[in-house]
């Protein structure tokens, strides 16, 4: 009994490798028949289409902020003080025509200085008169008429120019020639304790109170003009590579109006030859006439550019290492090379397609180029 039982565990022994080396052939021969039945499968399911080929035609949309074309700070150039009164109205909000009076400051000592400067001129000029009399007897009544109507209170005027080198000399010789410039050059300084507007404006910071002292260069607020604006936004490099100085935009909307807006027209006037460290783009300037527009605002806009290239559209999963796409190509699948034109969200405007071409619509996770597809 127990020798049987040897033998038959023996027999168990030299049979159960057999039977699983069997098994195990049997099931990777299966699971190699599932695998391409699978893989049969899928390639059965791969579908084409056809290219369509246009012109180049794209909108890039921007958003920007509206800028003054003049925007600049106010200073003086002399020391003076501030006194409020009807002349000195330089208030924000407060609107100037060019050339009407922004500031006005009091300057006490220059106008002290200029009129004692000028009394002394004016008595140099009556001890010179008779020597001028004796030595230049054809310009003594020019002379003369320049002393009678030279007035302390009055304007500083020009003194009759020398009729030759010699009379120069002898002018500069009593100092005529030396005080006039020094009267010009406080008559200058007491000019600019005036400030202008330099174009029509409005202002937009004041820092002015009444009695304070203004020393020269010192920020007494900011003046803008009011009429002229741009938008300054900024376009990556591909963008740019299709726009040009002259495009036309279109603004969309624009601040925080709850209206409807209407859309308006906008042109590009200049462009920057350098990349915006902050944007990483190239910024461009666009001019704005619009009343509805304000200094500070953000506006949203689009630009429609278009090029002469035929051009194909394709979503952007179907590119790849960003340079092929598959074709079916006589039931054999052909990789492309292609060359980006433009970047659009999830499409990409390419070039090197045809309309004879059928391109893969669904590709499969593994490939390779030639192989056959049914």
């Amino acid at each position: 009994m127990k020798r049987i039982i040897l033998i038959t565990i023996s027999v168990i022994a030299v049979l159960f490798p057999i039977f699983m080396l069997v098994s195990s052939i049997l099931s990777s021969t299966q699971e190699e028949k599932d695998e391409n039945s699978a893989i049969d499968d899928v390639f059965s399911q791969l579908t084409c289409s056809n290219v369509e080929i246009s012109d180049f035609e794209s909108i890039i949309d921007f958003s920007g902020k509206v800028v003054s074309v003049n925007k600049i700070p106010i200073s003086s150039e002399v020391n003076g003080v501030f006194l409020t009164s009807n002349e000195n109205n330089f208030k924000v909000g407060q609107k100037f025509k060019k050339g009407e009076v922004l500031i006005k400051l009091d300057c006490s000592d220059l106008e002290f200085q200029l009129k004692s400067s000028k009394i002394e001129f004016k008595q140099l000029l009556l001890q010179v008169l008779p020597d001028l009399k004796s030595d230049f007897p054809a310009s003594y009544d020019k002379w003369l008429d320049y002393v009678n109507n030279f007035q302390i209170e009055g304007s500083l005027l020009q003194h009759p120019d020398s009729e030759n080198e010699k009379q120069s000399n002898f002018l500069a010789s009593r100092g005529i020639l030396s005080s006039f410039v020094q009267l010009q050059r406080i008559q200058n300084q007491l000019d600019k304790s005036v400030i202008k507007a330099p174009f029509d404006g409005v202002v937009t910071q004041s820092f002015l109170r009444s009695g304070m002292n203004i020393v020269p260069y010192q920020k007494l607020g900011e003046f803008m003009d009011d009429t002229n604006f741009e938008i300054v936004t900024s376009f990556s490099l591909d963008e740019s590579n299709f726009i040009e100085i002259g495009d036309k935009a279109m603004i969309s909307s624009y601040g925080n109006y709850s209206s409807n807006q209407e859309n308006f027209m906008i042109e590009l006037i200049r462009m920057g030859n350098y990349v915006n460290p902050l944007t990483q783009g190239i910024d461009v300037i666009i001019r704005v006439n619009n009343p509805l527009l304000l200094d500070g605002m953000y506006v949203n806009g689009s630009i429609q550019i278009k090029k002469d290239i035929k051009v194909s559209k394709i979503h952007k999963e179907k590119l790849i290492d960003k340079k092929y796409v598959l074709l079916n190509l006589n039931n054999k699948i052909k990789q492309k090379e292609v060359n980006i034109i433009f970047p659009e969200n999830d499409s990409i405007l390419i070039e090197g397609l045809s309309i004879r071409d059928c391109l893969i619509d669904n590709y499969p996770d593994y490939w390779f180029d030639g192989m056959e597809i049914d």
